[in-house]
């Protein structure tokens, strides 16, 4: 059996602890206590699988060590067999009532009490199996789904150590810089070393666990020697085993250009490619606003008459056609 099952037997009695641990000893570690404060103080030390729980105990009963371990959040979900003299009905019923998982009377039937220890350790150690097992899978599958998602950033995220050893990069970051595979590179040969100063601030940072988070405009070189203009922003993270840099690079010619095509949207008609409504508004203000133009204006508004009705009996696709030939100064004459 394994040796990592850990049996706590907690009797006043030294003969009664020595036969318990006689019959249990090969199913787990055993571990003793004499008394209420020492079982609370053990448990708490080694945290058992089970305990064999006397009532009877110098200090404290067991009913209130049951109390104490049910009022714990490590030892309430230790199982507790309660062994004793006092196999009164209400003993039996109030250590039930406590958290308790059994009750066995002394004189104990030693076969009988193997198996039910062997059974209960067996069905704890598959339990416990079954949740490690579910709980990996569900981190396996978190995992790519963070994977999934970082593959639809449109900008580069990238993880170092504090050695700026790359450890995860998005695939939006390998297309950035021109490389098939950055995993297991070094973020020295995307950034250059004068511009990573943050690195030998770490180890001070990790001390006072406060980093200020960097944003950088840079100019970066592709594998290929391209030059390209991004924004780094630059934080320090820490998982249960050690710190990490966090880099998020954006383009800055991918974030110009969906600027322009922001710009051109609100500015521009996307059917005809004539000024907007507010780009006009735009203008007027420009105009007007001056105090030194004095200037005169003429102002034309054109309209279609009835274009709602035109829809209705052509079509959208052919009254669209109708406006792109109007803006375009290329009038027909439609039935």
């Amino acid at each position: 059996m394994s040796l990592e099952r850990k049996i706590l037997i907690v009797d006043d009695d030294p003969i009664i602890i020595l036969e318990l641990s006689t019959v249990l000893k090969s199913l787990g570690d055993i571990y003793v206590a004499n008394s209420g404060a020492s079982a609370i103080a053990t448990a708490k030390d080694i945290i058992p699988d089970i305990i064999l729980l006397d009532i009877g105990l110098p200090d404290i009963d067991g009913f209130d060590v049951l109390n104490e371990l049910s009022h714990n959040d490590q030892l309430r979900h230790i199982n507790v067999i309660i062994v004793t003299s006092h196999g009164e009905i209400d003993n039996h019923f109030k250590s039930l009532s406590s958290g308790a998982i059994d009750f066995i009377s002394k004189p104990v039937n030693e076969h009988l009490l193997e198996k039910k220890i062997g059974s209960i350790l067996n069905n704890r150690s598959n339990i416990t199996n079954i949740v490690q097992s579910k709980t990996q899978s569900q981190l396996e599958q978190l995992k790519n789904q963070f994977v999934h998602l970082l593959s639809m950033l449109t900008e580069a995220v990238i993880i170092t150590d504090v050695e700026g050893n790359i450890e995860l990069a998005n695939n939006y970051s390998q297309s950035l810089f021109d490389y098939n595979n950055l995993t297991n590179k070094n973020i020295r040969e995307i950034i250059p070393v004068e511009q990573l100063a943050h690195h030998k601030e770490a180890s001070a940072a990790t001390d006072q666990n406060d980093f200020t988070p960097i944003f950088k405009q840079m100019e970066l070189r592709k594998r290929n020697g391209q030059i390209i203009e991004v924004e780094v922003g630059v934080s320090l993270h820490k998982n249960e085993q050690d710190y990490h840099f966090l880099y998020v690079i954006r383009d800055q010619f991918e974030k110009k250009l969906t600027q322009a095509r922001l710009l051109k949207a609100a500015l521009y008609d996307s059917l005809t490619g004539l000024y907007s409504r507010e780009a006009l508004e735009l203008d007027l203000e420009k105009i007007y606003g001056k105090k030194s133009n004095k200037a005169r204006y003429l102002g034309c508004l054109l309209d279609i008459d009835r274009f709602n009705e035109l829809n209705a009996v052509y079509g959208h696709g052919h009254c669209n056609q109708l406006l792109i030939d109007v803006a375009s100064k290329r009038c027909k004459i439609y039935p």
